[in-house]
């Protein structure tokens, strides 16, 4: 079954790790330490690809998020650009842009927030 599993074209590679990862233990437990290690290092490739994907998705998330809170920013609507940008900062917590336009936000309405406390807001 797990030789099917990571055969096919068809299955994800979440699927296609745990599948390895499981006949790496099934490898161990008849003794076989060589195959169980191959399997466990290819387990581990799939999984950082994956991890790769899903940091790209994200990014393209937060800057679609970002874009909708300048866009918002612009026509005034404070209330909805705090929602996108804290939205794109929690999607991308490397855009720093997002954190910016948010102390502007809460500028204007007269608060002060340091950066911990924002911080604190987009985790």
């Amino acid at each position: 079954a797990y030789r099917a599993a990571i055969a096919s074209e068809g299955v994800g590679p979440v699927d296609k790790a745990r599948a390895l990862k499981r006949r790496s233990r099934l490898l161990l437990l008849r003794g076989n330490v060589e195959c169980a290690l191959t399997d466990l290092k290819e387990c581990v490739g799939t999984l950082e690809g994956v991890q790769e994907r899903t940091d790209q998705i994200r990014r393209k998330l937060g800057k679609a998020h970002f874009n909708m809170g300048a866009i918002r920013f612009r026509q005034d609507t404070l209330q909805e650009a705090e929602a996108s940008f804290l939205a794109a900062a929690r999607s991308d917590p490397g855009c720093w842009a997002a954190k910016g336009y948010l102390g502007l936000i809460y500028a204007r309405r007269g608060l002060t927030c340091r950066g911990r406390a924002l911080r604190m807001l987009t985790e």
